[in-house]
């Protein structure tokens, strides 16, 4: 049986038994806590399963926008080039819903 990784917020994870696991793969990757809070909301609320699959939205994405793709280029822009590739592929309703106004 794995072992749980203590930390400051008590255990975090265990070792994969399935790496394919995002959550049990990041609970022994010695990330700080708060960044693996983020990691996950970020995936989740993304809708993207895996950080690969993030990873390659947002390499697929920058050349349709080639100010973009030389600003990654020109400096370390790669994390704020992955979130906004993120929150911009975030699930969104796909139907009319009723709001409560006329």
């Amino acid at each position: 049986m794995s072992e749980s990784r203590p930390t400051p917020d008590g255990p975090v994870g265990k070792a994969p038994e399935s790496p394919g696991v995002l959550l049990s793969v990041l609970g022994v990757s010695g990330m700080p806590v708060e960044s693996l809070r983020t990691d996950l909301k970020m995936t989740i609320r993304g809708g993207l399963n895996e950080h690969h699959e993030a990873l390659v939205t947002t390499v697929w994405t920058l050349p349709a926008h080639p100010d973009q793709l030389a600003s990654v280029r020109s400096g370390d822009r790669w994390f704020d080039s992955f979130e906004e590739s993120i929150r911009y592929t975030a699930p969104r309703a796909e139907t009319d819903l009723a709001t409560g106004r006329t």
